[in-house]
């Protein structure tokens, strides 16, 4: 990769390297993923390029490393800014620093992609007619404001037949009145496509069942609307959305940045959260804007990392959750592309739990707790804006699928088909599929309106603390099986993902149960450990902030040491305990056989295609 080395006042630099390791009392080893090098450097030498992990000019590094040397043990003498200046100065001439400019370039000589067109937007519904009809609409008027051509498809997962002749009757009076093309696919549309699937891949009719048909008693049921929606538009690039959301689409107030443009020093995690008490309070501060949604995702959904990076011409696209040394594999690999693009959300914030404790940044937090009723309100009132401040690239494994467009050209892996919080399983499955994959934050939010408005629980906080649902426990399952970079494709890591949870399923439940308190009761220990660090680092925290916080925390303690700590609260609402029990070790086994045969229902759901056999039907 070129180099450049002039330090010049604009030139910003980034330590390359992805890890240290001390090898002595004054030495330490550092390694470079992305050329899979290694150096032995001076202990000093090591702690600057520790500080040098985000892109920054060779000054703005310097004065903070000499900030943090005199606040810590290295500090004993005064830090000389210019000593450190010509250090800095020095490793970026020995290639230990390497430059934007230098990447950007690199970036500049791969081919150029032509971004792609999203062929169809998928509406996820059940047993909401009303619902659909005010979102599909809304997306049918904003894709022909903007002379669009792509398709409109209606996954249906209501149980009621009444229910879905009323939604296939509505779909047929919008076709009409607004001239667009339609498909739908309801119970029985996927019973057909079942059949053909199962006949054509030799699968288990019980399997395919699971992913795609039976809700087996469970209210939630929207993963399987989601693997309907993946097997019908096999090859092309899709936009999803949630039937109570609205294609109206909020720029978030405070970043006066373009789509293309932000300010330097955003940041490390742009997802910012504004509260607001009532629904009216939360649309009133909106500043909404008239533009081509698909074309928004397009900029960057299907494209290469580098393809990526060389169009906006700015490294700050990438969250640095990970250190650059990965980043600059990542720029390697074939797999490096933007798999999943997300768009923000107004109105409901979508989260089961209220955003009070582990996902806010220092921002978000300073709003929330501006004062005593602000606090009460965002504990109540699930009405937000959540929404990116700048356009940014991450290998994060969270967010909420409720409008939201996918690469599905490509294997993609299956959602979780019943119970809440499936889009979480699915992100951590994408995350160990794809490691060189990206997610794209785009800075704008489309408006989300269940009706009624629904509010948080008093207690609900607390009882999150009490114990785990499913969605955590399949999520740690896939979690505990790691891959090292390089070490075979999505396909391949699929296939290794499911048989590591058809082993965990298969074990004893006793045996079962320990693997899962063991790796549990770990994440809740990072947890607890991070949210008492920002109880320790946050500067005059407020009184009912510290005293919530703490009681959650010994809530969280006091939970780790039940026995029925393992055993998910969403399944023993309507169950005995054995039989909640029992349950999540067979869900954890379902899922597994599931993602073992996911990659040969998607090659099989391609070859019906090429043979014009498709879920949905047009209306």
């Amino acid at each position: 990769m070129p180099q450049f080395h002039d330090g010049a006042t604009e030139e910003r630099f980034c330590s390359k390297y992805a890890s240290r390791l001390a090898v002595g009392n004054r030495s330490s080893l550092v390694y470079w993923a992305a050329d899979r090098s290694a150096l032995i450097v001076p202990h000093h030498i090591a702690a600057l390029l520790d500080q040098c992990r985000a892109f920054k000019t060779l000054d703005e590094h310097a004065v903070k490393c000499a900030d943090a040397f005199a606040r810590s043990a290295l500090g004993s003498k005064s830090p000389d800014i210019e000593s450190i200046r010509a250090h800095l100065s020095a490793l970026a001439d020995e290639g230990m620093l390497i430059s934007d400019n230098a990447v950007l370039e690199a970036c500049r000589l791969q081919p150029h992609q032509v971004p792609e067109r999203i062929a169809s937007v998928g509406v996820i519904t059940r047993s909401r007619t009303e619902n659909l009809e005010r979102c599909l609409g809304s997306y049918i008027e904003n894709c022909q404001r903007f002379e669009r051509d792509n398709d409109f498809i209606v996954m249906d997962d209501s149980e009621d037949p009444l229910t879905r002749a009323g939604n296939k009757e509505l779909l047929q009076l919008l076709k009409r009145e607004k001239d667009a093309k339609i498909s739908y696919g309801g119970r029985e549309e996927k019973m057909l496509f079942a059949n053909s699937l199962i006949s054509e891949g030799d699968f288990d009719p019980e399997l395919v069942n699971f992913a795609l048909i039976n809700s087996d008693g469970y209210e939630f049921s929207c993963g399987k609307n989601r693997n309907a929606l993946f097997l019908h538009t096999i090859g092309d690039l899709i936009f999803s959305t949630d039937d109570d959301a609205v294609c109206r689409i909020a720029s978030p107030s405070e970043s006066g940045a373009s789509l293309e443009q932000w300010p330097r020093g955003q940041p490390l995690t742009p997802i910012e959260f504004w509260f607001f008490a009532r629904r009216e309070d939360a649309l009133s501060s909106a500043n909404f804007v008239e533009e081509d949604l698909l074309d928004l995702h397009e900029q960057l959904l299907g494209r290469t990392l580098a393809d990526c990076l060389a169009s906006f011409a700015n490294l700050d696209l990438l969250s640095p959750e990970r250190p650059m040394s990965y980043h600059l594999r990542s720029l390697q690999s074939d797999e490096s592309r933007v798999i999943a693009t997300l768009t923000g959300m107004l109105g409901d914030s979508g989260m089961r739990v209220p955003a009070t404790y582990k996902v806010l940044g220092r921002a978000s937090r300073e709003r929330l707790n501006k004062s005593k009723e602000s606090y009460l309100s965002g504990c109540s009132s699930r009405e937000v804006m959540r929404v990116a401040t700048r356009t940014c690239l991450s290998n994060r494994t969270w967010f909420i699928s409720t409008a939201l467009a996918y690469d599905n050209r490509e294997l993609l892996p299956p959602f979780f088909p019943v119970l809440r919080g499936t889009d979480g399983i699915f992100a951590a499955t994408l995350g160990r599929c794809y490691q060189s994959g990206y997610l794209g934050d785009i800075p704008r939010a489309i408006l989300h309106l269940p009706v009624p408005p629904r509010l948080y629980g008093q207690d609900q906080i607390i009882e999150s603390a009490n114990g785990i649902t499913m969605h955590s426990l399949i999520t740690a399952c896939l979690l505990s099986r790691q891959f090292w970079p390089g070490m075979s494709d999505g396909a391949e890591r699929m296939g290794t993902m499911g048989r590591h949870l058809i082993e965990l399923g298969s074990m004893k439940l006793a045996d079962f149960e320990e693997f899962a308190r063991v790796t549990l009761c770990r994440e809740q220990s990072n947890m607890i450990a991070n949210l008492e660090k920002d109880l320790m680092d946050y500067e005059d925290p407020p009184d009912y902030w510290v005293n919530d916080l703490k009681n959650y925390l010994a809530t969280v303690q006091s939970s780790l040491s039940k026995n029925e700590f393992v055993v998910p609260r969403d399944l023993r609402s309507h169950r005995r305990l054995e039989q909640a029990r029992d349950l999540s070790r067979k869900l954890v086994l379902k899922f597994g056989k599931l993602l073992c045969e996911w990659p040969n229902m998607i090659e099989t759901a391609r070859r019906l295609r090429a043979r014009g056999e498709r879920l949905a039907q047009p209306v």
